[in-house]
């Protein structure tokens, strides 16, 4: 049923649904249902996040990717990538969007109250053609699409 996709969203979630409707009431369930339903497929909800972080364990040793300390000066989460310490001709997927989906968890877990971005901050200093993972990009951006 449409209540039990949609318990797991705080009533500020809910109003972001339906501003970006623009007020339409069944558009803006369907995509929270949406957005529930990615979020347990490819992120946190319903994951154990133990697990997803100990399959993350190589790539999140090298601090790859990790969620800041600090927030930016508009208090949004700054999720950093490190891409030098990215070897794609040696990663392994799992562990890379293991280490992604824990991380992009953590930013929206620290989101504050009416705020709805993720600053992500790329070091592209010394990067050369090892570090260009092109087949994670792809699965980055069709994840993040599949989202809204």
């Amino acid at each position: 049923s449409s209540s039990t996709k949609l318990e797991s969203l705080s009533d500020d979630d809910l109003a972001w649904f339906a501003r970006d409707r623009r007020g339409d009431a069944t558009e803006a369930a369907q995509k929270a249902a949406a957005y529930v339903a990615w979020r347990r497929n490819f992120g946190g909800l319903g994951r154990d996040r133990d697990a997803l972080l100990a399959k993350a364990e190589p790539e999140r040793r090298r601090r790859v990717g990790y969620l800041a300390r600090e927030k930016d000066a508009l208090g949004r989460p700054v999720v950093v990538v490190v891409a030098r310490r990215h070897d794609a001709t040696r990663r392994r997927m799992p562990e890379s969007q293991a280490l992604c989906l824990a991380t992009l968890e953590d930013a929206v877990r620290n989101l504050e109250q009416g705020c709805e971005q993720v600053l992500a901050v790329v070091d592209l200093k010394d990067v050369g053609p090892q570090q260009v993972d092109v087949p994670f990009l792809l699965w980055l951006v069709a994840k993040l699409r599949a989202r809204g």
